[in-house]
């Protein structure tokens, strides 16, 4: 009886020699981490970019880093538009002070 893998789906040879050649021509995990902080400050080669594309379809972990620092951009990119529609105003001189006096008073004394 022969043991040939069904027409649907690939042999394993073809998945570990896809995998291995793309850990081959890919940087390790923790030069793609640098080299995607590094992208957000500036234009990467096209080859480079293109090597990360690649560890990160095969790298969940570095493909997760990825969209979380997308997120973080994102979120410190809408900041000052949020703080400006939620901001509370200052307390007034009165105010702090009142607040100041009660703090002072309520000071453990020694």
């Amino acid at each position: 009886m022969s043991s040939a893998p069904a027409d649907h789906e690939s042999p394993d040879w073809l998945k570990v020699g896809l995998g291995s050649l793309v850990w081959r021509i890919t940087p390790d995990c923790r030069e793609v981490t640098r080299l995607t902080s590094e992208e957000r400050d500036h234009a990467l080669p096209f080859g480079t970019r293109t090597r990360l594309y690649l560890h990160r379809v095969f790298c969940e972990y570095c493909a997760r880093y990825a969209q979380q620092l997308e997120f973080l951009h994102q979120a410190s990119q809408r900041l000052p538009e949020y703080l400006e529609r939620n901001s509370t105003p200052d307390l007034s001189a009165d105010a702090k002070s009142r607040l100041k006096r009660a703090l002072q008073e309520q000071a453990p004394r020694e």
